[in-house]
């Protein structure tokens, strides 16, 4: 009897641990789907995101290239016009200053689709020019880093655009005279720092809110990088963001 009785104690814990198991195994197959579902479709929205940074690139190069030159070049013509009437004269000079007027928006236009020091010199250089462009009244920007980091063209482009958007979000929303940046490379981690002394928020009660304020954009490019995202802010205390993302060298596989 006491054999009988082990015997089907016996089956009935290998039918438990192969239930078990075959839970596990079900648990693990279905997290192991949805990580490999949500890791394919961040490289995806990745992908989809250079292709645009790539597009904005050749059109401000088209930009730079073909329309200033051109319109340059008319204006050289209406230089070499001497011969005009009082009345002629000042349609003319109106014209050129019109066309320079063009020439100046063309060029901001196509920095703004595509730094040029963002490629010629990297990250920081880019990020200084545009910390400077942006440092007026009422707002100073005040921007530190040691040195100029190497790192793959997109993830440069993308850590650009994100300190493009704390600028901008300082600018409308802050009410701040005051922004600092600072940006340090700590174990092949490249983490940003963004501190405005603006009127703050309760972030908690207003995250809904501030997502559609430009907060999700940033935070969105730095979980595409696989980086962390922090915000702190209180009413009156301003509003400090921490942005780390693993870079690599571009020598290195990605």
């Amino acid at each position: 009897m006491y054999t009988q009785e082990t015997k089907i104690y016996t089956v009935i814990l290998i039918m438990i641990i192969t239930i078990v198991i075959i839970i596990i195994y079900y648990v693990y197959s279905i997290i192991k789907t949805h990580k490999l579902e949500i890791h394919n479709r961040k490289m995806y929205l990745l992908r989809e995101i250079n292709i645009i940074e790539a597009e904005r690139e050749r059109i401000a190069h088209n930009l730079h290239d073909s329309a200033g030159p051109e319109l340059s070049l008319i204006k050289m013509k209406l230089d070499s016009i001497s011969s005009v009437d009082l009345k002629e004269g000042v349609i003319l000079e109106d014209t050129k200053s019109d066309i320079d007027l063009i020439l100046t928006n063309l060029r901001q236009f196509s920095h703004n689709l595509m730094p040029v020091a963002l490629k010629a010199q990297g990250l920081v250089s880019a990020l200084y020019e545009l910390c400077e462009k942006q440092s007026k009244s009422p707002l100073r920007i005040e921007f530190v880093a040691r040195e100029e980091y190497k790192m793959p063209d997109e993830t440069a482009i993308h850590l650009y655009r994100i300190v493009e958007e704390v600028i901008h979000n300082a600018i409308k929303h802050a009410q701040a005279t005051l922004l600092k940046i600072q940006v340090d490379l700590i174990d092949n981690r490249l983490q940003i720092i963004a501190k405005d002394n603006g009127i703050g928020f309760d972030y908690n009660k207003s995250k809904p809110v501030t997502n559609g304020l430009g907060l999700k954009g940033y935070e969105y490019r730095t979980e595409l990088l696989g980086g962390t995202y922090s915000i702190y802010s209180e009413k009156g205390k301003g509003v400090e963001v921490v942005i780390t993302i693993p870079i690599q060298s571009p020598n290195e596989p990605i």
